[in-house]
């Protein structure tokens, strides 16, 4: 783990997604219904308290890696009532107690959108899952507006699809 994800939390998934919703006229909810999410892979971590979530993801345009990292899991060791079972990447079994809609979260996808619109701003919300990207250079003088005007964290239609996924397996309620 590195040391990024020892720092508090700051957004929650609903909180981006209603940035995302709110200021961007883009309908990335409608049109996150065409992403196809593929090999979900579990990576916990018993010791941090923490899930990260992995999702190859597919639109026409082509494929992406897809990510969602977790904190303040509740790993149990005898199955509840509510609790689920993942299946690791060393595929160990682990029953987890669902995670509220609210709960602090990191994410990533490598889609172009997510990277220019959106991943310096969850950067600096400590919501952004992994390394900080380079600032963007604009390279020729034009007068487009950028494409983030309003500076807020947010979600490409790959995460909001892939939060959706992970909600019908039944991690988050």
């Amino acid at each position: 783990m590195c040391e990024k994800h020892k720092i508090v939390i700051e957004d929650t998934f609903q909180r981006l997604y209603t940035n995302t919703k709110n200021n961007f006229d883009t309908p990335r909810d409608q049109n996150s219904k065409r992403v196809q999410v593929f090999t979900t892979a579990y990576i916990p971590s018993l010791q941090n308290k923490s899930l990260e979530i992995r999702a190859k993801t597919k639109t026409n345009n082509g494929g992406y890696d897809t990510i969602i990292y977790l904190q303040d899991i509740n790993f149990v060791e005898e199955d509840t009532p509510t609790s689920i079972k993942i299946k690791s990447t060393d595929n160990t079994e682990y029953s987890i107690e669902p995670v509220d809609s609210n709960t602090n979260v990191q994410v990533t996808c490598t889609c172009l959108d997510f990277y220019y619109r959106f991943s310096v701003w969850n950067d600096k919300k400590n919501s952004l899952y992994g390394d900080t990207p380079p600032p963007y250079v604009k390279r020729s003088k034009t007068n487009r507006m950028p494409v983030n005007p309003t500076k807020s964290a947010g979600l490409c239609k790959h995460l909001i699809r892939f939060f959706d996924h992970i909600k019908r397996e039944g991690i988050i309620r």
